[in-house]
């Protein structure tokens, strides 16, 4: 999928994500590295939203955003996501999409991202983060 973030003043089109690895005990094995990964990106004017009728979005905790961000962009499917700050706390990711079930679909995905990045963090306050209904973008 496609991911766009917001950062400060300007957007940013996320383009790739590697894994950093390093090498293991033994020379022939590669280890992953701790990392969730390096993410390249490419500044663009606004988000390549257009022609995408439904949207959807979902709050993600400031403190998971760029696991979701590489976790939504490894997907497949044709849908935008566009990451934003909201509050302090949390980020608000709209899903854009050409159908309202790819929508709905990319939306349910999205909240399965959030919950699993909550589970894994330690010590953290367990909040639910749920997906808006689907809307048609008026024009």
């Amino acid at each position: 999928m496609r991911v766009v973030v917001r950062l400060d003043n300007s957007w940013l089109l996320i383009k790739g994500v590697y894994t950093a690895t390093r090498p293991g005990r033994r020379r022939k094995r590669q280890r992953s590295h701790a990392t969730a990964g390096t993410v390249v990106a490419e500044s663009v004017d606004r988000p390549p939203v257009d022609g995408l009728r439904y949207t959807a979005s979902i709050e993600v905790p400031a403190t998971k955003v760029m696991r979701f961000v590489i976790r939504m962009f490894r997907e497949p499917g044709h849908a935008v996501i566009v990451v934003e700050p909201h509050t302090v706390e949390t980020y608000l990711a709209r899903i854009y999409s050409s159908s309202r079930e790819e929508a709905r679909r990319v939306a349910s995905l999205a909240e399965r991202v959030v919950a699993s990045l909550l589970r894994r963090g330690e010590g953290e306050e367990e909040e639910e983060y749920t997906a808006s209904e689907v809307e048609e973008v008026e024009e």
